[in-house]
């Protein structure tokens, strides 16, 4: 893509040019060194591929292959920004997704550059060509600077280290190995070189910023923290499903769920605002998950909040009596009582039964996955296997309350698509098949990583059809960039055939986002 060209990317080829000059060329098969060089500089500042000195003077790179399948999330992210924040923090996180990582002044100057292009596009040609006004501009960006600073302080976008240059990382070297007098003169010069530059910085973006250099500071590199839009994600689904599972018997069960969830995540990812003592970091790791009422009630919805306000008792008062309702449930278990809340003074201490609730939600799945291939039978016959342990074929059948037959036919093919698992105990030492006795039984760890690999595979076959479906409708596709909408076939059968095709890639991209749904509770949560 245009993003990821080399004239895009100066400054990314700049970074691993050197590497790739001190290694040993000539060998595997390695063509056009410069093709290698853009290559891995994009992968580094996506931080899908790490790096590495060696000590015998080359550099190790390694691929994160986890890292690697997040990026057809992206639209998810952007999604989730637009309606976590506003619709300038998706042009933020967008931008994000599509560079990599940027400095803190890029980030404000692309979203701006983005959303103005995006406006201009929208609009009238005359609005075109007179552009936007400065006051316009300076509401953008002052838009963009205090969307990217709600971001960072809600944990969504993480600093990172900037990838230095070889020059670089040779210098500093050098500079370790001076004697100690020479090191101590030469302090006032590496704390000044270590300041930041704020030289490349626009002026009217550098205004903004200044306001919130403490959260925002000059020259440091940021990019999407992936792991807080996975942990906010999970905080929705769980809460979904603990509403659907206890909704009826506790009021606002899966707000007050979903709430304690994204004030865990936020503790977990967000900046510290002061330095924290050993002491202050070893308690934060021990009460990481527990939250009191108190603490949740700003991330409940206004219109709840002011339900649990009104009744009587008020809102502290109500969330802790309901939080002691939902530890009475076992199936799944979804809320602990860690500190008791009768007498509390801020009405107990609980945590959310996460492992638990994500187990449940991932043996959902599995059942589900079984019940599209082998049909409704062979997903109750996993589940009793799951429940009892070891069976025979019989006592399955009286299980499922299936004639026998059939049910060694569904045994059969569960075990072929290495589903169950067959345990043969031999009575006598002379190995009788005809006394022997045969069991049937489920290997959890087994049969979740057949499930995933399953949907693994399907996704790749989506895709794979998807892009096969692009190749063939390239015609059409192109067709209706270059003419105006709605005549951009010449006949009624070819606009039909048209919206035919959108409607298949339509579905295709539904069907992928659900996988991906899919993927994400049993591999991310």
């Amino acid at each position: 893509q245009s993003q990821c060209r080399r004239d895009f990317n100066e400054e990314r080829f700049r970074l691993t040019k050197g590497r790739l000059n001190k290694m040993k060329g000539g060998q595997g098969y390695v063509i056009d060194k410069n093709v290698i060089v853009a290559a891995l500089a994009t992968l580094c500042h996506f931080s899908i591929v790490t790096h590495e000195k060696q000590k015998t003077g080359g550099w190790k790179y390694t691929v994160d292959v986890e890292r690697g399948k997040l990026m057809i999330r992206f639209p998810r992210y952007v999604e989730f920004a637009k309606r976590s924040v506003d619709e300038m923090a998706g042009v933020v996180v967008e931008e994000l997704c599509v560079n990599g990582r940027l400095k803190t002044s890029d980030v404000v100057q692309k979203s701006v550059e983005s959303q103005v292009a995006f406006m201009s596009s929208t609009g009238d040609a005359d609005d075109e060509d007179e552009g936007l006004d400065e006051g316009e501009l300076e509401e953008l960006r002052d838009g963009a600077v205090k969307s990217f600073k709600k971001l960072v302080e809600g944990g969504f976008i993480e600093q990172v280290d900037p990838i230095a240059t070889p020059q670089e990382e040779d210098q500093e070297a050098e500079f370790e190995e001076l004697p100690k007098k020479r090191k101590r003169n030469n302090d006032k010069e590496t704390a000044s070189e270590q300041k930041p530059d704020i030289d490349n910085c626009p002026p009217e973006i550098l205004r903004h910023l200044q306001k919130h250099t403490r959260t925002l500071p000059l020259g440091c590199v940021w990019r999407v923290n992936t792991e807080m839009f996975h942990a906010t994600i999970r905080a929705f689904c769980l809460g979904r499903l603990v509403h659907e599972r206890y909704g009826d018997k506790v009021p606002a069960a899966g707000s007050i769920v979903t709430a304690a969830l994204k004030y865990a995540a936020r503790e977990e990812h967000a900046p510290v605002k002061y330095t924290l003592s050993n002491a202050e970091i070893l308690r934060r790791e021990e009460n990481k998950g527990i939250f009191t009422p108190d603490d949740i009630m700003d991330f409940l919805q206004p219109s709840v909040l002011n339900a649990f306000k009104t009744k009587t008792g008020g809102a502290r008062n109500n969330i802790s009596m309901a939080l002691v309702s939902l530890t009475q449930f076992s199936w799944p278990v979804a809320v602990m009582e860690v500190e008791e809340a009768s007498g509390h003074p801020k009405g107990g201490a609980f945590e959310i039964a996460t492992r638990q609730l994500v187990a449940h939600l991932r043996h959902r799945i599995m059942h589900q996955v079984i019940n599209d291939q082998f049909g409704p039978v062979a997903a109750r016959v996993c589940s009793i296997l799951q429940t009892k342990g070891l069976l025979e074929s019989d006592a399955i059948a009286d299980g499922v309350m299936v004639p026998a037959k059939d049910v060694r036919e569904i045994l059969h093919m569960l075990f072929r698509a290495k589903y169950i698992h067959l345990m043969n105990m031999q009575q006598t030492k002379s190995h009788n098949s005809e006394t022997a006795i045969y069991l049937w039984t489920v290997k959890p760890d087994r049969m979740f990583r057949i499930v995933t690999d399953d949907v693994c595979k399907a996704l790749l076959n989506l895709r794979l059809r998807r892009q096969h479906e692009v190749e063939v409708g390239k015609e059409w596709i192109e067709r209706g960039k270059q003419t105006a909408l709605g005549d951009e076939n010449e006949s009624e059968v070819d606009k039909l055939n048209y919206q035919m095709f959108c409607q298949g890639l339509e579905r295709l991209d539904n069907a992928c986002v659900q996988l991906d749904e899919t993927l994400m509770v049993l591999k991310d949560f």
